[in-house]
């Protein structure tokens, strides 16, 4: 049986509880947070790491125990857009509407990256949708302008690519970078090649069994294979030929994003828009294709889905 740790429950519980009054002196401030609303989950080793958007949570894994990283710790800003923990550096990763980035570090500093806030190249959309991770202690940042890295040993950029196409994921897989586009996926080896020119990149089309034109909305590492979502399916990339590993059984729902777990991979489910609603769900995929459809009260409206050591999602 499935154990859910499920944080927007707690936190949920949190708001819904009656407060007795508290009395303020004169000068004195109380933050008021809202637990309702969960933007972006990720974990430490010891910790789930939660962010409503305004607010970052740690919940202890072993306690269940709650506590609250405060603006006044070194947050730069609010609207928070991702969270990702880098387990190397031990660096929380936070990445704001605006495209500002603070790095949280273990010893408690912070530093704050707002060179992608200047960025133009694609008038001036500057959204960062994904965080992913490569050799060393490089950081892959999916854009609406492309795809950007920075070295977390020296806070460098090493490159940036303006694909010029929104960039929804990216994954890496032996020595090649792939992007998941609204127009394809694309790979590029990174060695030996240009990464700044997108030219560099190669379009997986009708050489691969792939469409000519078709949208590509996630890609992700799981158990070293490489997964992608094509339309509302999910598809294994196996010897440079796609498999096809999940066939959504509804239709009406378009799958937003991937996320690799200890004994799953998480397929998050959204129903279009222009169905009247905005119902969501989580597919829990094994080896073999689906295993298990989540959909609940509290799984229903997920943003993010992530499994921790002792397999709770």
């Amino acid at each position: 049986m499935f154990k859910l740790l499920l944080s927007i429950i707690f936190l949920c519980a949190y708001a819904i509880k009656p407060q007795a009054q508290i009395s303020l002196a004169i000068g004195e401030w109380r933050s008021l947070q809202s637990y309702r609303i969960g933007q972006y989950v990720t974990q430490s080793p010891d910790d789930i790491i939660y962010s409503t958007g305004r607010a970052i949570f740690y919940i202890d894994k072993d306690e269940l125990s709650i506590r609250r990283l405060p603006r006044a710790d070194g947050l730069s800003e609010h609207n928070v857009r991702l969270l990702r923990y880098h387990q190397p550096t031990e660096t929380l990763i936070i990445v704001y509407q605006n495209s500002v980035i603070d790095l949280f570090f273990p010893d408690g500093s912070f530093e704050t990256l707002t060179q992608i806030d200047n960025f133009n190249a694609s008038g001036g959309d500057t959204r960062i949708n994904d965080i992913s991770f490569g050799p060393g202690n490089l950081v892959f940042l999916s854009a609406a302008f492309g795809v950007t890295a920075i070295d977390l040993d020296d806070l460098t950029f090493q490159f940036t690519s303006f694909t010029w196409i929104a960039v929804s994921s990216t994954a890496l897989l032996g020595d090649e970078l792939f992007a998941a586009t609204d127009e394809g996926m694309y790979r590029v080896s990174l060695t030996g090649t240009n990464l700044v020119d997108f030219n560099n990149w190669e379009l997986l089309g009708s050489d691969f069994n792939l469409p000519d034109d078709y949208t590509c909305g996630a890609v992700g590492i799981w158990n070293n294979e490489l997964y992608f979502v094509l339309g509302l399916d999910v598809y294994r990339w196996n010897n440079g030929q796609p498999v096809l590993h999940y066939e959504a059984p509804d239709r009406r729902y378009f799958l937003s994003y991937l996320s690799a777990g200890q004994s799953f991979i998480f397929a998050g489910c959204r129903i279009r828009e222009e169905q009247g609603n905005f119902d969501r769900q989580v597919a829990l995929l094994d080896e073999n294709g689906l295993f298990r459809e989540v959909v609940t009260n509290c799984v229903g409206p997920t943003n993010y889905a992530i499994e921790d050591e002792s397999g709770r999602i």
